[in-house]
Parts: structure tokens; C-alpha cells; sequence
């Protein structure tokens, strides 16, 4: 039988391999320790051949990245998108631990194993060379780290009528990530915006684009994740959050409540507070 403690102790694909596609971390703030996920893929089939993970310390999660390990092995990667609970429900089925959490309700709303595995998933496809009438618009791959191709940007230039660097990079995360292509962005902005020179001066004279405080955006979205969680226990029922994404520097929030002012004027607070004062937030609302 499958147990939460058998991968507790004893914790399959726990490794630090040599080689690998992609790799992508989170630190723990309960367990006080970084937690990294391995993904090989075999390129030819679109599968999953190898999934590890490392940690510097036992947490909550363990047993589940060493169950997510065991699960995704062989998966095709858009089948592996679409784990969730139910799968590590059923591999747990018959361990007394996993009920009692299932019964008290003591899930939390977003797995953190199948977030990150998610995040290595687009990772590796926007790192893959697409053909133009694969990619979103079409035309020149520009953004290698969020799979964005030029005539995408054309499209936001044409719409918005952006004629900074900065408006690109909020709109469409072009050149948020490693900022190779920024002479490529700046190129199609001189070519295709109406409003004349495009605007560099908030930017760092070696080209590189400031993230949110150092942080990737798998470190905001957690950090966030983990505010949200706080804020939800303290006001009991009343409000519930899911995180749908982060554009840009802009954290887009879906609260399963009435529409509230001053419910948003809070969650802005609590998070420019807690992660960074350039983080902007927008929170609509679906009222169940």
C-alpha cells in the first residue's frame, strides 16, 4: 500500500541528476527549506521520461513530490498538465492520513508539486522552436523564455498603440526574462508604433529587465499564494482566492465573493506589503 509516510521516509526520485530540460524551485517557508524539480523529456514522443525532485528539509509536500515522480513517468506532457487532487487521492486512496485531511478539509487550494510541474511544462514548450502556424499570430519566434513571436506584438502595438518597452513587456511578458531580445522588441517598436522613439529610460543600461524584486514569477505567485492563504484563515469563509497568473508585474486574482471596493483596496495592500510595492493586482469576482 501506498502511504503519505512510506514517501515521507523513504521519498522516490529524490535526486539531483546530472542532466535535465528544466528545472524550477519554490522555498518553503514552513519547513525552511528550497524545494527543486527535475524534468527530462523524451523529445520525440512529447513524454515525460524523467521527473526528480531535491529538497534540503522533510515538508508537508514531500510525499507528494515523490507521488508526483511515480505518476507523471511516461505521461505526455499535456496529459501531465492535467493532474490535480484527485489523481494523488487516488494514489493515497487507502492511507488513513490522506482521508483525514480530505475530511477536515485540510487541502490546500493549490498544489504546490502540480504548479511547479505546470510551470516546467511551459518552460520546456517555449524553449522549443515552434513553426510559424504553431505559434500564437505567427511570424519570428522573438521571446524565447514566454514563447512570444513578433507578429503577436505587432498586434498589441497595433491595438494599444504602445510605443514603450515597458507597455510590451506588461502586455505580452516579451523580454521579461533573460532580455536578449530587447533589441528585437526595440527594433519592431521603431518599425511598427505611431508614437515616434520608443522609451528605455526606466531600464538598466546593460539591457537586463528588473524582475519584481529578484524574484521569478514562480516566487511571487507562491509568496503570494502563501498571503492569500493567511488572509483567507483570518477572515474565515467569507473570502476564497485563486491565483489565475502574473503578467508582467500585474497578479491577476479571481475572489469567489460579492463585489467588494474595499475587498480589492485590501488584497492590493496586503500583497504590494508582503511581496513588493511593484506588484499591481487585478481581482474580479465570481459570487458562488
Amino acid at each position: 500500500m501506498e502511504s503519505l509516510e512510506s514517501h515521507r521516509i523513504n521519498p522516490r526520485h529524490m535526486v539531483r541528476p546530472l542532466f535535465f530540460d528544466e528545472e524550477v524551485y519554490f522555498d518553503d517557508q514552513c519547513s525552511g527549506g528550497r524545494i527543486s524539480l527535475y524534468l527530462e523529456v523524451d523529445k520525440k514522443k512529447s513524454r515525460i521520461s524523467s521527473l526528480s525532485f531535491f529538497q534540503e528539509t522533510v515538508s508537508f509536500w514531500t510525499p507528494f513530490f515523490s507521488a508526483l515522480c511515480e505518476l507523471s513517468r511516461g505521461m505526455r506532457l499535456g496529459e501531465a498538465k492535467g493532474l490535480s487532487w484527485v489523481d494523488f487521492l487516488n494514489y493515497f486512496e487507502k492511507d488513513q492520513e490522506m482521508s483525514l485531511m480530505v475530511e477536515n478539509c485540510k487541502l490546500p487550494l493549490i498544489n504546490k508539486p502540480l504548479f511547479l510541474l505546470s510551470n516546467l511544462i511551459d518552460r520546456f514548450a517555449h524553449t522549443e522552436v515552434k513553426a510559424p502556424d504553431e505559434a500564437l499570430g505567427g511570424g519570428k519566434l522573438i521571446c524565447r523564455c514566454f514563447g512570444v513571436y513578433e507578429k503577436e506584438i505587432q498586434s498589441v502595438i497595433s491595438k494599444e498603440g504602445f510605443s514603450s518597452f515597458r507597455g510590451i513587456l506588461d502586455e505580452t511578458c516579451a523580454g521579461g526574462g533573460c532580455a536578449t531580445c530587447k533589441p528585437q522588441i526595440q527594433e519592431i517598436l521603431s518599425r511598427e508604433s505611431f508614437k515616434g522613439p520608443t522609451l528605455f529610460d526606466s531600464f538598466k543600461e546593460t539591457g537586463k529587465v528588473p524582475r519584481i524584486d529578484g524574484m521569478t514569477p514562480v516566487e511571487v505567485i507562491l509568496k503570494s499564494e502563501e498571503l492569500l492563504n493567511n488572509f483567507e484563515e483570518k477572515e474565515g469563509d467569507c473570502h476564497r482566492f485563486e491565483i489565475l497568473g502574473l503578467r508582467g508585474r500585474c497578479l491577476d486574482i479571481k475572489s469567489f465573493s460579492e463585489n467588494d471596493p474595499l475587498l480589492a483596496h485590501q488584497v492590493e495592500r496586503l500583497l504590494k506589503q508582503g511581496v513588493s510595492r511593484e506588484l499591481s493586482v487585478k481581482l474580479s469576482h465570481v459570487f458562488e
